[in-house]
């Protein structure tokens, strides 16, 4: 069985997608990269061509976030909660035309993944523009059918002003009492087997799209789903345990780094998967000089 990369990028020139696909390739990775795209200008495809990688290119329309949100709520009143609550083609395909990347990636995916027609052993769901694999990014194994990964835990929910304000404005200040003293989920990159990544992606698409904001945060609806157990099979990895750290958060002093530049998890070994490198300046001048070139 192969495993499988999956991502979304939009209005993107080949410097965007270089250290993302190259460190991939580099890493010894030789299966499946899948990455839906919109706007992906000559050099990113030329490379993509190159790294054997699957572009599926869409279309959208990117609109005001007011004028989003006020068709969603057309939608709602002509179709009620049949349609909010049901997994619906005409549902997907107005979040696949209308919705940020941020929230559309999950309705791609699913679809992808529901007509594949074998499947994939493991799937890492990532970020693409801030994420650089120093290692083969895929375990022997998993534990679980679905992994998330903590950003920096010396910080809760409550101590982060955006991580705050998004759970009020999606689930009121009663939830965040209950979530206040936990720590940030990162929605950037999700390893999963194929069955629990099909489960991971139709609990997302239902709460998603139960949001009534102007703009809907996939990271609080994923930690909500994961922290009020709304979602089974799931092991959260701390920051710095598992295959990929998310270090845009971490002060620069609690992220070791080998004399080559490579990051380090908190055992001493080379982290596979890293993102958010561009948080950090030496990193990121790591890394770029590493995988700069097309």
């Amino acid at each position: 069985m192969l495993n499988l990369v999956l991502g979304i990028i939009e209005h993107v020139d080949g410097k965007y997608v270089v250290p993302f696909i190259t460190s991939l390739r580099a890493a010894g990775y030789k299966d499946e990269i899948v990455l839906f795209g919109k706007n992906v200008g000559p050099k990113a495809k030329k490379l993509l061509t190159y790294h054997k990688v699957r572009l599926i290119q869409y279309n959208a329309i990117r609109l005001s976030q007011i004028k989003r949100y006020n068709l969603r709520s057309l939608f709602v009143k002509l179709y009620g909660t049949f349609f909010c609550d049901k997994i619906l083609p005409l549902r997907d395909t107005v979040v696949k035309l209308l919705w940020l990347c941020n929230v559309s990636r999950y309705y791609f995916y699913d679809d992808f993944l529901r007509k594949a027609s074998a499947k994939y052993k493991m799937i890492l769901m990532c970020d693409v523009r801030d994420t650089v694999f120093q290692q083969y990014p895929f375990p022997e194994k998993m534990e679980s059918d679905i992994y998330c990964f903590e950003e920096y835990s010396g910080f809760k929910i409550s101590d982060r002003v955006y991580s705050r304000k998004w759970v009020i404005d999606h689930y009121g200040k009663e939830i965040l009492r209950k979530l206040s003293d936990k720590s940030i989920i990162c929605s950037g990159i999700i390893l999963g087997t194929h069955d629990g990544c099909l489960r991971f992606l139709r609990a997302m698409k239902s709460y998603l799209w139960k949001q009534h904001h102007h703009w809907v945060s996939d990271q609080t609806v994923l930690n909500y789903l994961i922290y009020m157990n709304y979602l089974t099979g799931v092991k959260v990895i701390p920051f710095g345990e598992g295959p990929v750290m998310h270090i845009g958060s971490a002060p620069r002093n609690k992220i070791n780094i080998r004399t080559d530049g490579k990051v380090l998890c908190n055992d001493g070994t080379v982290c596979p998967v890293i993102h958010q490198y561009d948080w950090h300046d030496d990193i990121k001048a790591n890394v770029l000089k590493l995988y700069s070139s097309l």
